[in-house]
């Protein structure tokens, strides 16, 4: 499913990942939406709605554009994120992937 690379040779229509169109000026506009440079998941309650709802629309093209990119159902294709953890310099902080309890001091 999906393409497949002639002889296993990678051409320039292969892996697109360059979309000059992909969103508008006006859907990227950090005057319009300016959590949008420093957007994580740590800190969601203190980022406008606006902003939340314009990534998850982007989010939402990107997964459209592979689906139709590579010819796969759209139910293939989630959007999902890899866990990764801030750690902040000087501090001691709970947690961090090993288990209930653990502490990290940097």
């Amino acid at each position: 499913e999906g393409r497949r690379c002639e002889d296993g040779r990678c051409c320039d229509a292969c892996s697109r990942n360059i979309f000059p169109k992909f969103a508008t000026e006006d859907e990227v506009d950090l005057e319009k939406f300016p959590e949008m440079a420093a957007l994580t998941f740590n800190n969601l309650e203190t980022v406008a709605t606006a902003t939340i709802l314009q990534f998850v629309r982007l989010v939402e093209r990107v997964r459209r554009t592979i689906a139709h990119e590579y010819g796969l159902p759209l139910s293939y294709i989630l959007p999902l994120q890899a866990y990764s953890r801030k750690y902040v310099a000087g501090k001691t902080q709970k947690g961090g992937g090993g288990g209930e309890g653990d502490h990290v001091i940097l």
